[in-house]
């Protein structure tokens, strides 16, 4: 009786190249756009805390524009895709009155606050487009990403 152990020495060698191309590869490809994506919106979400905390800290100049572009300038030098605000932003929405009980109510039409304090708010819209660096079906290349917020400055 012969032996046939000779005739399937190869079928380990196909099945593992046919699992790297279809299965392997693209799961690595796709996890490295992914990863690369994330580490974008990672960007763009810190590049909005800063604008917070210069809101904050400049209260008058939460809404310069060429003040923002400054410090998205900054920020830009180190971001893995340019950060750039959106066309409308940013905003100040109407001044609203600060209730004691933690409440806001809208101001009077001429901005004062009959009761509460008057608080002043800023909304900003950060947007950015993230070049992928493999074109893996499934993913937007390139990848928009938008993230935006208000922040209360008085």
């Amino acid at each position: 009786m012969k032996s046939r152990v000779g005739d399937k020495r190869g079928s380990v060698s196909v099945e593992v190249a046919l699992v790297s191309a279809f299965f392997l590869i693209p799961l690595t490809l796709g996890a490295w756009d992914g990863l690369f994506a994330l580490a974008a919106r990672y960007q763009t979400d810190a590049a909005l805390h800063t604008l917070y905390y210069f809101a904050w800290s400049n209260p008058n100049d939460a809404t310069n524009i060429q003040d923002l572009q400054t410090l998205l300038g900054a920020i830009n030098r180190t971001a893995i895709a340019p950060i750039g605000m959106a066309a409308t932003y940013p905003q100040t929405p109407p001044q609203e009155c600060l209730q004691p009980d933690g409440s806001s109510t809208p101001s009077a039409s001429n901005g004062t606050c009959p009761t509460g304090t008057p608080e002043t708010m800023v909304t900003y819209r950060l947007t950015t487009s993230v070049d992928l660096p493999f074109a893996v079906p499934g993913f937007a290349n390139p990848t928009a990403i938008t993230t935006g917020g208000t922040v209360r400055i008085q």
